[in-house]
């Protein structure tokens, strides 16, 4: 039921999410910054249209790979390398936003990201994404675990897979993060700091446009919360997990049963990012408005 729910609100919000950026006329909404949200709700899109329909059978079913052969193992490797490139690609647009919100508030009177080096950006990030998610195909497999067939990475065969994940979760999930707390904790600084003069004839205007500001970085800070929520419990229990491949019962128990658990939270991020959009942006909700009223 939980996937269900999480499958029609991900559908249903980010594909809105799309409509509304590439057929709205307003040029307000044609910004960089709505490439990458643009962007981001394309590889959320993608990840539940892919994933949660897996996710949910191994949920009614158990965690089984049920189909055999070769075309199993080659779907198998495929679903894990499509997950990990769209998770990537996810991160990188949540920087580039932040980067971009960053430029324009430091330097409000340059327009240092234009739309086609945005679109550049978005290139390189799908680029760099699939590269870094290309040794997923040659560590996943179908591997028998107690007489049942099971699809994931496994790290009895691959001595290195560790420091792989580990690698991964550095540089797509640590380190972003860090890099988004760094440039919000800026951006709020700057607009704390920022005051108007109290006998300037455009005190309110100004006022009005801090306090959009204000709105517009609350809306992204709660996207990265979330994506730090939803997120770093799956690849904080894969990295423990790791950490017990040396007993080999306990670490197939622990990979198969933190994916379980932890892959439900992953997929509800897909569904709250287009959420908090229409809650904390009235631009987003006028465009809502105007396309169903």
């Amino acid at each position: 039921l939980l996937y269900t729910i999480v499958l029609v609100f991900a559908i249903a919000g980010n594909g809105l999410l799309i409509l509304i950026i590439y057929k709205n006329a307003n040029r307000r909404m044609r910004t960089a910054s709505n490439l990458f949200i643009l962007n981001m709700a394309a590889s959320d899109l993608l990840l539940v249209l892919w994933g949660v329909p897996v996710a949910l059978k191994l949920s009614l079913s158990g965690p089984e790979w049920l189909i055999p052969g070769a075309l199993g193992n080659l779907l198998c490797k495929i679903c894990e390398f499509v997950w990990h490139v769209t998770v990537f690609v996810c991160t990188g647009s949540l920087t580039a936003i932040a980067f971009d919100r960053f430029l324009l508030v430091f330097y409000p009177m340059q327009r240092i990201l234009t739309n086609k080096r945005a679109v550049v950006i978005i290139i390189a990030i799908w680029v760099i994404s699939t590269m870094f998610s290309i040794p997923v195909l040659y560590f996943t497999s179908t591997s028998v675990i107690w007489n049942r067939q099971y699809c994931f990475m496994d790290f009895h065969q691959h001595e290195s897979l560790s420091h792989y994940i580990i690698s991964l979760f550095a540089i797509f999930i640590a380190t972003p993060l860090l890099v988004l707390i760094v440039l919000y904790d800026c951006i709020i600084i700057k607009l704390w700091l920022h005051k108007t003069p109290g006998d300037n004839p455009s005190r309110e205007r100004t006022e009005q446009t801090e306090r959009t500001n204000v709105k517009i970085h609350i809306m992204l800070t709660s996207i990265v919360i979330t994506f730090a929520l939803c997120w770093l419990p799956y690849w904080i229990s894969n990295i423990y997990c790791f950490m017990y491949k040396a007993q080999s019962e306990k670490s197939d128990f622990c990979q198969v049963k933190s994916i379980e658990i932890c892959v439900l939270f992953s997929y509800i991020n897909t569904a709250a990012n287009p959420l908090i959009y229409f809650i904390f942006s009235g631009v987003y909700r006028k465009a809502v408005k105007s396309m169903f009223c």
